[in-house]
């Protein structure tokens, strides 16, 4: 079996776990321009999961599939200026295109031996084959009772392989780079191109440490984690809630400063030693 080394050994990104590849002729997915394949995934299926108090995956950031075919289209598009249709697998519309860049975990991936379920946390792995591309990550929503019911409330944790491997793809094989999240568009880099052709290829890769806090798109520094570090009860709520009793929580010092103030958090101090 033939690894693809080109993009696979990009220095200027992480190094991934090479895996044997499937045998198969080169994958023209862009060819003049013109885009040869269609992205697939399960979207019902995922948009129909639901909490415990009946929320949806997308009100935090959790619907994985469907953010990482966001993530291709929005690169291909940008790239190639063509815009990629996006359905489910046994859409009519996929008998138009000679291959799919296939999302999560669908018959495609279990047919080429893929456990995204038993992956690492957060991980993913990529395959191509005969017909396309197949990226499937360890997706939380996938495994039942991963989320709690704390968890779905606060949306600190999440668990999105599937969308990582759609950010790790289009870094590696289209080059694209996103160097910041702030000011969109002044810190991206979406190059042209006209001609994407894929031999052989299988790694898979996954966050090596162990907390990034609630920053959803840090994803290569370390898994998330519902683990939280703050201040409770949070001065300004209190405050709020008593206001006839700032006098006895806030602390008042030696100059006749109260320390309590609505609009700077760092200008409240409790006064602990009043019982």
């Amino acid at each position: 079996a033939s690894v693809f080394s080109g993009p696979i050994a990009d220095r200027t990104l992480p190094p991934v776990e090479r895996l044997a590849a499937v045998e198969h002729a080169p994958l023209k997915l862009v060819e003049d321009g013109k885009l040869n394949l269609a992205i697939v995934g399960e979207f019902k299926k995922e948009a129909a999961v639901r909490g415990p108090e009946g929320q949806t995956l997308a009100l935090k950031a959790r619907d994985s599939v469907r953010r990482g075919a966001n993530v291709i289209a929005e690169a291909l598009e940008k790239c190639t200026g063509m815009k990629p249709v996006i359905c489910e697998p046994d859409d009519p519309k996929v008998s138009g295109y000679p291959y799919v860049i296939a999302l999560g975990k669908t018959e495609l991936s279990a047919s080429l031996g893929m456990k995204p379920d038993k992956l690492p946390r957060e991980g993913f792995e990529i395959r191509t084959f005969d017909k396309g591309v197949v990226i499937a990550g360890m997706d939380g929503f996938a495994i039942p009772g991963f989320y709690d019911r704390y968890n779905w409330r606060t949306g600190r944790l999440t668990c999105n392989g599937t969308e990582w491997g759609a950010a790790d793809f289009v870094e590696r094989f289209l080059r694209v780079r996103k160097f910041s999240l702030k000011d969109k568009g002044l810190w991206e880099f979406f190059p042209p191109c006209r001609k994407l052709t894929l031999k052989p290829a299988a790694y898979r890769d996954h966050p090596r440490f162990i907390f990034r806090g609630a920053n959803h798109e840090n994803w290569r520094v370390a898994i998330s984690t519902d683990f939280f570090g703050g201040e409770a009860p949070n001065p300004m709520v209190l405050a709020k809630a008593h206001p006839d009793k700032l006098e006895e929580i806030f602390y008042r010092d030696a100059s006749g400063r109260l320390w309590q103030d609505s609009e700077t958090y760092l200008f409240n101090y409790f006064d602990v030693t009043n019982p």
